[in-house]
C-alpha cells in the first residue's frame, strides 16, 4: 500500500506524519533533517500541506523527492464536508484539516471541534456534515504574554506543562496569571460546550492542539482527545483529491 506525508507548518513548529490508507504509521517534529529522513524511510507518493506561516526554503527540495501530487491545503480545497463559511479563502488551512479529520473519524454527529495552540479555534461540523464555521481566541502562552506586554508590573511567565489548576485561587501573581490564563481558556470550552450541546443532542467534543486544556465529561456532550487530528484531515483531504482523480 503506498503512503502519503502530511505536513503541519504551524506558527510555532513543523509537524509531518505518514499514512498507509487510513492508518498513521510514524509522526516527526521540528526540522527539515528529520523530515528528510522520514521521506528516505517511507517513500510517500503523495503530500498534504497546512501552512499558517512562511513556507521553509529549504523545504523544496525535500518535496522534490514527492513523485505524485502536492496539496497545498487551503479553506478551499474540496472535502468530504460541505463548506458553510462565507469566505472559504480566508479559512485557515488547519482549521479547515482539523474540521476534515473529525469528519473523517465521527461522521453522522455534530462536532465541536477545538485546537489549542497558538491560538485556541473552536469550530463546529453540524450532523449533516455542514462546517458552519467557528470562533478563534488567544492561546495559553499569547494571553501570558499579553498580560506583560500590555501592564507595567505584570511579569513575564512561561506556561508549565502542567494541568489547569483546581484551585480558583492562587497566592502568587505568576501562578495567578497562569491560572487566569488556563482556568479562562477550560472555562470558555466548558460555556461552547454547554451551548452547543443544549442546540445539538449527541454532541461530540475533539481536543486537539499543543496546550493541554480538559473538560469534565458531561451526559450533555461526549468528549475525545485526537492529537493528531489536523494529520488525518489532511491525509484525508489528500485521498479526496487523489480518488477525484482516479
Amino acid at each position: 500500500m503506498q503512503s502519503n506525508l502530511t505536513i503541519d507548518i504551524g506558527n510555532t513548529s513543523l509537524k509531518a506524519a505518514v499514512f498507509k490508507g487510513d492508518t498513521l504509521v510514524e509522526t516527526c517534529r521540528d526540522g527539515e533533517e528529520a523530515l528528510g529522513k522520514l521521506i528516505a524511510r517511507h517513500r510517500p507518493q503523495h503530500c498534504a500541506i497546512s501552512n499558517v506561516s512562511e513556507e521553509p526554503a529549504a523545504l523544496q527540495s525535500l518535496l522534490a523527492r514527492i513523485p505524485g501530487k502536492v496539496l497545498r491545503v487551503s479553506g478551499a480545497t474540496p472535502s468530504p464536508l460541505r463548506n458553510a463559511y462565507a469566505q472559504p479563502e480566508t479559512l485557515g488551512a488547519d482549521r479547515w484539516a482539523a474540521a476534515t479529520g473529525a469528519w473523517t473519524l465521527f461522521s453522522g454527529r455534530p462536532l465541536l471541534i477545538v485546537d489549542a495552540g497558538t491560538c485556541i479555534t473552536f469550530d463546529f461540523v453540524s450532523g449533516d456534515g455542514t462546517f458552519c464555521g467557528g470562533t478563534i481566541a488567544p492561546g495559553i502562552r499569547m494571553r501570558l504574554e499579553a498580560m506583560h506586554a500590555m501592564t507595567h508590573r505584570l511579569p513575564a511567565v512561561t506556561p508549565t506543562e502542567g494541568k489547569t489548576p483546581e484551585r480558583l485561587y492562587q497566592q502568587d501573581t505568576a501562578h495567578a496569571m497562569e491560572a487566569g490564563a488556563r482556568m479562562g481558556a477550560r472555562m470558555e470550552l466548558e460555556g461552547y460546550a454547554r451551548h452547543y450541546a443544549a442546540a445539538h443532542p449527541g454532541l461530540l467534543v475533539c481536543l486537539t492542539g499543543g496546550d493541554n486544556i480538559s473538560l469534565e465529561a458531561s451526559e450533555a456532550w461526549e468528549t475525545r482527545r485526537v492529537p493528531d487530528l489536523v494529520h488525518t484531515g489532511l491525509n484525508a483531504l489528500l485521498r479526496h483529491a487523489t480518488d477525484a482523480r482516479t
